[in-house]
């Protein structure tokens, strides 16, 4: 039987989880170029919403937290408010179950609503089952930055993936 995923808005409720997934993913990949673990004031600065259009959501499976999703500003200047990053970190364990895609969804969807027209998602070259995922999702990829960041001792490239609403 399929999981059940459902998508809560509640920052409070789960900093903690937030927290714990990121830095998950800042000490052990490339998914993000965050090199040192945040704090929860660092976390709050970024994930906590400054408008409504651009909320953190809870992914939750059968009820037990799986990740987070959110859209966030491209690009603070006027003439971008139409175009929205999408970012997904999934607690490892939930990863390849299909749940990252329920958040692309979702996401799309949520980002329809609020008339947006562009989403973008900016993924570490080397994050194959992320590129993997949002070309099954419908993204094309519009660039690639070689060598856009360093960690672990290493230099590593940048991809977009673009989708129009």
């Amino acid at each position: 039987m399929r999981s059940a995923i459902t998508f809560v808005h509640d920052y409070e409720r789960f900093c903690a989880d937030f927290l714990a997934t990121y830095n998950y993913y800042i000490l052990n990949t490339t998914a993000t170029f965050q090199i040192s673990q945040i704090t929860p004031q660092e976390l709050e600065t970024v994930l906590k919403a400054e408008k409504s259009l651009y909320v953190t959501w809870a992914v939750l499976s059968d009820d037990v937290y799986a990740g987070y999703c959110r859209l966030a500003p491209f690009n603070r200047r006027e003439a971008y408010s139409q175009t929205a990053e999408l970012t997904i970190y999934l607690d490892p364990q939930f990863c390849g179950k299909g749940i990252g895609r329920e958040a692309v969804s979702f996401l799309e969807n949520l980002a329809l609503s609020r008339r947006l027209h562009t989403l973008l998602a900016c993924i570490s070259a080397e994050n194959t089952a992320s590129t993997a995922l949002f070309e099954r999702c419908g993204y094309k990829k519009c660039g690639h930055i070689v060598d856009a960041g360093f960690k672990f001792d290493r230099y590593i490239d940048t991809v977009y993936y673009q989708k129009i609403l």
